[in-house]
């Protein structure tokens, strides 16, 4: 394996593509299947495996962080030509996730008795197939991104992410495939795991194919102190968001009942996608305020600050916003029925992210300014809010208090970065705001004339909501991009300059 040459690295843009595939094959495969899969599994039973994933997310934060410190640790052995120390960093994170699966199979098993009585599951076997099911799903999901992020570490982005959209997808296929040979819980709890076994061989293949070797090697010591002290660091990034986006299944599970659990997934699923295209972005003002930093240090970032809040405002809150004008009939066209709980969920939720990925310049330039504890304390405000106002919110208010409490702990959160953030760079909070209001008036009018034309259809079936889902699009639409380009807070198209010496 020495003697082969490494492959050539994908350019800036194919690489930047590239890594959509698994976002979109992760929602669009997710949002054709979940109709089915609810139908099938009822609300009760979809709500169980939910909370069934939510437990085994917790789970993956016993992987020491590696799994985010594979792309950093190989793309700097291979810069430096440092072969086997690359082959190394492979080889730590491997054994770290595939010992963690092996622990997390044998507590599964385990913790059957306590999931069982706590869930009302029916029987403990159940409880049993559905634990070990959900950690196969999560433990091959994450050999799978340490695969792939060791190629994106050696620059080659597209074989790795091609593999783990596959994989996405066969796991939602698999489950639907389970469905249809017997509508049991059990059964495509079984069948998911199984296409995420297959989706794990289709990653392995497409970068072995794509790059003619698996430069994978055995762990030395130096490597694996340097790889695990720095997934530590980020692995509180990662706890922030698995608490915030999985605690609150888990209180209304256990609290309220697993339907009310599914519905929060269903509702949240929606946002979480809404918020993931918001957030596409701010994907590259990292590099750019960097390049910035490097270049003229903090006064360079802070001169290029309230200009890009103002732009990445007007364009990342639009798919939220989108969601919340379009939901009325959006919810029934898409599980074919109306439903108030994923509605409260939806649109709660959508409203919290908007916050979330309108902060997408103070994220880049928090982290071109090396200040990540400011991310870090954002974080664990978000945590600790999410705990301390859910579980109460749960027992006082039930389904709709837990919704309210986790997009109340998102937004604070998100006020306490955005504070430390304007502090370190010098800036007035009240010009933040003042950049970002444009943005949030242009979707006040798109969703004042947008949100009545679904309020006054009241679908209730997928056919009948099609028409107004449409209209209700192109109003938000039109009206947001108008008030928003007025007010500055798109990106100006620029067309090419004339040619002056012409004649």
């Amino acid at each position: 394996m020495t003697g082969t040459p490494p492959a050539q690295q994908h350019s800036l843009r194919a690489g930047t593509i590239a890594q959509m595939l698994p976002l979109v094959a992760g929602y669009g495969v997710n949002l054709l299947v979940t109709p089915y899969i609810v139908l099938r599994l009822g609300m009760h039973n979809y709500g169980i495996w939910s909370v069934t994933g939510a437990l085994a997310q917790y789970a993956a934060l016993f992987d020491l962080g590696v799994s985010r410190a594979v792309t950093r640790f190989v793309a700097l052995h291979h810069a430096r030509d440092e072969r086997g120390d690359e082959r190394a960093v492979l080889g730590v994170a491997l054994v770290v996730t595939v010992g963690l699966g092996a622990i997390l199979i044998g507590l599964g098993a385990v913790a059957a008795f306590a999931f069982e009585g706590s869930l009302h599951t029916g029987s403990v076997g159940l409880a049993r197939t559905l634990l070990v099911a959900a950690v196969v799903i999560l433990v091959t999901g994450m050999v799978a991104r340490v695969v792939a992020a060791a190629a994106f570490g050696r620059g080659r982005m597209i074989a790795g992410n091609i593999g783990l959209a596959v994989q996405t997808a066969l796991i939602a296929v698999g489950g639907v495939g389970g469905l249809i040979v017997a509508p049991e819980l059990a059964t495509f709890a079984v069948a998911s795991a199984l296409g995420a076994l297959i989706g794990l061989v289709v990653v392995v293949a497409a970068v072995v194919v794509d790059e003619r070797q698996f430069p994978v090697g055995l762990p030395t010591v130096q490597i694996t102190r340097d790889v695990i002290a720095f997934g530590l660091k980020g692995q509180v990034l990662g706890v922030g968001d698995i608490v915030l986006f999985q605690s609150p299944k888990l209180v209304l599970g256990f609290i309220v009942g697993p339907a009310a659990a599914g519905a929060y997934d269903l509702g949240s699923r929606l946002a979480l996608g809404a918020r993931a295209f918001g957030s596409i972005a701010s994907v590259a003002l990292t590099t750019h305020m960097t390049r910035r930093f490097a270049s003229g240090g903090d006064r360079a970032v802070r001169d290029a600050y309230l200009p890009l809040v103002r732009l990445n405002c007007g364009v990342s809150i639009f798919g939220p916003f989108l969601l919340v004008a379009t939901s009325v009939s959006a919810i029934p066209l898409w599980l074919g029925q109306p439903n108030s709980d994923v509605l409260w969920a939806a649109v709660i939720l959508s409203v919290a992210f908007t916050f979330n990925v309108a902060t997408g310049v103070s994220t880049a330039a928090t982290l071109a300014i090396d200040r990540m504890r400011m991310l870090i304390w954002s974080a664990v405000a978000s945590c600790v809010l999410a705990l301390v106002l859910a579980i109460p919110a749960g027992v006082l208010f039930g389904y709709h208090g837990v919704v309210v409490a986790a997009a109340a702990a998102v937004i604070l959160g998100v006020a306490v970065g955005v504070v430390l953030v304007h502090l370190a760079l010098d800036v007035p909070i009240r010009d933040y705001l003042t950049n970002v209001a444009p943005g949030y008036a242009a979707a006040a009018v798109g969703l004042a004339v947008s949100v009545p034309i679904g309020v006054l259809a009241d679908p209730t079936t997928r056919e009948a909501a099609v028409l107004p889902f449409l209209l209700s699009a192109v109003v938000f639409t039109t009206a947001y991009v108008i008030v928003a380009a007025a007010l500055k807070t798109l990106p100006q198209v620029r067309g090419r300059k004339p040619n002056r010496e012409r004649t």
